[in-house]
C-alpha cells in the first residue's frame, strides 16, 4: 500500500533556519512544477484504452449463484488479459482473470472467472481480509470524476467487502460503508467464478453519461501478485481512480428505483461498577433511516442511536508527550466520512474529527439524541456534507449542538477545492457561561485547494483554517502547504504547517497543539511550525527473492512561535519485501528535543525538562502471512531523553482456513532514567471464530501496565438477514495492580433490521 505520511515527531530551530527552509521549500517546489511540465500529461488515457460494454441482460431472471449459465454471459464482451500492477507492471498477469458485465432494470452485474488453485482465505468475517485473502473487486466511478468511487470484492469463499474510495491524499480504506448488495462464487479444480449484483439504486449517477469510470483489481495471493484490468502503474495503489477503464454504455442506463431504508433497533443490558458497588439495567430503542433524494444526493437520519457493539479500541503505549490518535470506528460517523474528514493530515491535524461527537476525552459515550446527515452531489461538479448532532447532558457536562457543512467543487480534471464551517454549541446557563466563556462555543473555517495533475504523479495541497472562541482575536489560524510528487522508482513528500496557539478545534484533533506542564499539573496550547520532508526511493529487482527494496529518509522540524527550537527528528530506514511475503525492515532515528516542559511517563517515572539528544535503532522481521502460522517481530534500543529504552515487539497469528484466527500481540519497553527502571508492557491476545459466513465469535483481552488495565471484550454477532444483526457484547475491566481486582463489567445485546422500502 502507499505508504502514509504520519508525523509523530518535530523539531525546532532558529529564525535563521525558518528563512533556509522557506527558500529550500520555494526550490523544492519549482522543482516538482517543472516535473509537472514534464510529465504530468505523458500518460495515455486508460478510457481510451480498455473499454468494457455491459450487455443488456434477456433472461426473464438472472439467479446470482456464481455458476455463470445464464444465456448472458454467453454473448456478453469479455476484458482484455488483466496485468501484473504489484510488484511489478511490466508484464501480464501470471493466473488470468476474465470479467463481464451486464444490467437489467435492476442490477448491474459483474461475472468473473478466476484461474488459479489452492485458494487462501484469510476469514469469514465481511469487510475482513480481502487484502490478504485470493479476492476479486470491482471499483466504480458512476460519476466518472476520478475523484470519488465505489468498492465491491469479494474472496473465493464469498466473503463481501465494500467501501468508498475518495482521492484523498492521506486517505485509507477503512471498509467502513456497508450496504445491500449480492454475490455468489463457485470453486473448481483450477479456477473460480463469481457473480455480482449491483443494485442502481444505491449508485449515484446521472442516466445521461455514457461513459463510467470502472477497473477490476485481483489480489493473487499465491503468486504474490497484485492484478488489474488496466495496466495501472507500479507507483499508484491499484484501485485508483485515476487509473480505471471505460464503461461504455450503448443505451442510457436504468434510471434507478427509490432508495428509502429504515433500521429500526433495541437495546438491553446490565452493568455493574464495583468501586461505587452500583448496579444498572437498560432497555433502549431508536432507529436509523436513510433516504435517495436523488440518485446521487442521500439524507441519512439516526435517532437515540447506540454503539454498544462496536469493538473497543485497541490500547496503544505512549512513550511520548502528546496525544495517540484512535481511529473512528462508529458506523454513522464513517459513512461518507471523507466529506467532512479529508482536511490537512486527518491523524496529525484536521479540524473535523468525529470522535468529538458522543464520546468524552476518555473515550466514554455521551448521549446522542439524535444526528441528520446530507450527503452527496448537488450537481455533478458540487459535492456536499452538511451534519447536524445533538448530545445530552451527562454529569457535568452539558447539552451539545454540533453543525459541520463541507463543499468540494471539482476543477479541471481531478483538482477540488473545499471549503467549510463548524460549529459547537454549548448549552450552559448564563452563569456557566461568564464563569467559562471559552466553554460556551467553537467555530471553524477553512478553505483548501488539492491540484492533483492528470497523470496522478503530481499534487499540491495549500490550505488556511481559522477558529472563533469567545474573547479570542488573534493567533486563531493556521495554515498548511503540502506536495508530493511521485514517479516509478521514487517519490518525495513536503509539508509546511504554521498553527497559532490560539487556534482551537473543538471538533478536531491534533497531536501537539495542547501541551501539559506536569509541574504546574495544568494543559494549555501553544502554537508551533513545522516542516516535514520525507523521500522513497524503490529498487524492484527482475530477479531472485526479493520483490522490493525501499530506501527512505524523512527529517522533521518543529519552532516555537517566537522561532526557538523544538524538535528536529531525522530517520533513515530500509525495508525489502520478498516474494514469499516477509518483510524485513532496519530503522535508525536521531532525535533533538527541547522539552521546555516536563511530562508523566508512569505514576513512578517523569522525563525533566531539557535539551536531549539521543538515537534509537530497529529491527523487525516480519514472516508470510500466506502460512497458516505467521509471526512478526520488532527489536529496538537506544536512548531515551537522557537514559536508555529497549523495546520488544513481537507478535504470533494462527489462521485455521477459513474458521478461526487466533493471534497474540505485545508490546515491552524498559526504561533505566534517573536511576529507576521502569517495564511497560501491553499484552493482546484475540480470538475470532467464524461459524458461518453470518456467525462470528470475537473475544479481545488487553493487559496495560501503563493504563494499570485488563479488558476483556467478547462479542457475539449473528448477521441473520442481509445488513441485519443480533449482537451480544460482554465487556469486563480489572485493575492490573492489584491484579484482577475489578473495576467495572457490562452484559448488552443489541438487535437492529434493515428494511428496504
Amino acid at each position: 500500500m502507499e505508504p502514509v505520511f504520519h508525523k509523530s515527531f518535530v523539531l525546532q530551530t532558529t529564525k535563521q533556519s525558518m528563512k533556509t527552509a522557506r527558500s529550500k521549500t520555494q526550490f523544492l517546489l519549482l522543482y516538482l512544477c517543472i516535473s509537472i511540465l514534464k510529465n504530468g500529461y505523458s500518460q495515455s488515457d486508460f478510457h481510451q484504452k480498455f473499454r468494457l460494454i455491459p450487455q443488456k441482460s434477456t433472461d426473464r431472471y438472472l439467479q446470482v449463484d456464481g455458476k455463470l449459465n445464464e444465456k448472458v454471459w454467453a454473448t456478453a464482451p469479455r476484458t482484455t488479459p488483466f496485468w501484473e500492477s504489484k510488484p511489478n507492471d511490466k508484464d501480464v498477469a501470471k493466473t488470468q482473470t476474465t470479467v463481464q458485465v451486464a444490467y437489467d432494470a435492476k442490477y448491474l452485474y459483474v461475472a468473473a472467472k478466476i484461474e488459479g488453485s489452492n485458494f487462501v482465505s484469510q476469514t469469514r468475517k465481511r469487510d475482513q481480509g480481502f487484502w490478504d485473502s485470493e479476492s476479486f473487486a470491482v471499483i466504480l466511478d458512476p460519476m466518472n470524476q476520478r475523484s470519488n468511487g465505489f468498492f465491491f470484492g469479494i474472496s473465493a469463499n464469498n466473503v463481501q467487502s465494500d467501501d468508498l474510495l475518495s482521492s484523498a491524499l492521506f486517505r485509507d480504506m477503512t471498509f467502513s460503508w456497508d450496504n445491500t448488495w449480492l454475490s455468489a462464487t463457485q470453486v473448481h479444480a483450477g479456477f473460480w467464478t463469481l457473480e455480482i449484483a449491483i443494485p442502481f439504486r444505491i449508485l449515484p449517477y446521472k442516466s445521461e453519461k455514457s461513459e463510467w469510470g470502472i477497473n477490476f483489481v485481483r489480489p493473487d495471493f499465491n503468486n504474490n501478485e497484485i492484478t488489474t484490468w488496466t495496466n495501472v502503474p507500479v507507483n499508484f495503489w491499484p484501485i485508483d481512480l485515476g487509473q480505471t477503464g471505460a464503461l461504455c454504455w450503448q443505451e442510457a442506463p436504468p434510471k434507478p428505483s427509490k432508495n428509502i431504508a429504515l433500521i429500526p433497533y433495541t437495546t438491553g443490558g446490565l452493568s455493574q461498577e464495583r468501586e461505587v458497588s452500583t448496579q444498572t439495567t437498560t432497555l433502549n430503542a431508536g432507529f436509523d433511516a436513510k433516504y435517495a433524494l436523488t440518485p446521487s444526493l442521500n439524507l441519512d437520519l439516526t435517532v437515540n442511536p447506540d454503539f454498544s457493539q462496536i469493538e473497543v479500541d485497541a490500547q496503544q503505549t505512549n512513550l511520548g508527550r502528546f496525544s495517540l490518535y484512535f481511529p473512528e470506528k462508529r458506523t454513522f460517523f464513517l459513512e461518507n466520512a471523507d466529506i467532512f474528514a479529508d482536511y490537512v493530515i486527518p491523524q496529525f491535524m484536521t479540524p473535523f474529527f468525529s470522535r468529538k461527537i458522543g464520546l468524552d476525552d476518555d473515550g466514554n459515550p455521551i448521549p446522542i439524541q439524535y444526528g441528520v446527515r446530507l450527503s452527496g452531489n448537488l450537481t455533478p461538479t458540487l459535492r456536499i456534507g452538511a451534519m447536524n448532532m445533538q448530545t445530552a447532558s451527562k454529569g457535568n457536562l452539558p447539552q451539545q449542538n454540533y453543525s459541520a457543512i463541507s463543499l468540494y467543487q471539482r476543477l479541471l480534471k481531478r483538482s477540488t477545492l473545499k471549503t467549510y464551517f463548524l460549529n459547537r454549541t454549548s448549552h450552559m446557563s448564563s452563569e456557566e457561561k461568564r464563569l467559562n466563556p471559552m466553554l460556551s462555543y467553537g467555530r471553524n473555517a477553512g478553505i483548501e485547494f488539492q491540484y492533483i495533475n492528470t497523470a496522478g504523479t503530481f499534487s499540491i495541497y495549500p490550505s488556511l483554517h481559522y477558529s472563533w472562541k469567545e474573547g479570542i482575536t488573534n493567533e486563531n489560524w493556521f495554515y498548511n502547504i503540502q506536495a508530493r510528487y511521485r514517479e516509478r522508482n521514487y517519490q518525495v513528500f513536503s509539508d509546511f504547517i504554521n498553527v497559532g496557539t490560539n487556534y482551537y478545534a473543538d471538533m478536531g484533533f491534533s497531536t501537539r497543539l495542547k501541551t501539559y506542564d506536569m509541574e504546574r499539573d495544568t494543559s494549555f496550547q501553544v502554537g508551533f511550525k513545522e516542516w516535514f520532508k520525507r523521500l522513497d526511493y524503490y529498487i524492484r529487482p527482475q530477479k531472485g527473492k526479493i520483490n522490493t527494496i525501499t530506501l527512505n529518509g524523512w527529517d522533521s522540524q518543529v519552532w516555537n512561535p517566537d522561532y526557538s527550537k523544538n524538535e528536529h527528528i531525522m530517520e533513515l530506514t530500509t525495508e525489502i519485501g520478498f516474494k514469499n511475503r516477509s518483510h524485513f525492515y532496519l530503522k535508525a532515528n536521531r532525535s533533538h528535543i527541547f522539552l521546555a516542559y516536563p511530562f508523566e511517563l508512569t505514576d513512578r517515572l517523569a522525563v525533566d525538562k531539557a535539551t536531549y539528544v539521543f538515537n534509537k535503532l530497529s529491527v523487525q522481521y516480519a514472516s508470510s502471512n500466506s502460512k497458516p502460522l505467521y509471526f512478526t517481530l520488532r527489536l529496538g534500543m537506544g536512548g531515551y531523553y537522557g537514559g536508555k529504552i529497549e523495546t520488544l515487539k513481537p507478535s504470533l497469528t494462527y489462521r485455521v482456513q477459513p474458521w478461526g484466527n487466533f493471534s497474540l500481540n505485545a508490546e515491552w519497553n524498559r526504561i533505566r532514567l534517573k536511576g529507576i527502571q521502569e517495564h511497560i508492557l501491553l499484552v493482546s491476545p484475540k480470538v475470532e471464530i467464524n461459524f458461518t459466513n453470518n456467525l462470528f465469535w470475537t473475544t479481545f483481552v488487553q493487559y496495560n501496565t501503563q493504563a494499570t488495565n485488563v479488558n476483556i471484550n467478547s462479542r457475539l454477532q449473528w448477521r441473520y438477514k442481509s445488513m441485519s444483526d443480533f449482537f451480544l457484547v460482554y465487556t469486563d475491566n480489572y485493575a492490573s495492580d492489584p491484579f484482577l481486582k475489578i473495576k467495572n463489567r457490562a452484559l448488552v445485546f443489541k438487535l437492529n433490521y434493515w428494511l428496504n422500502l
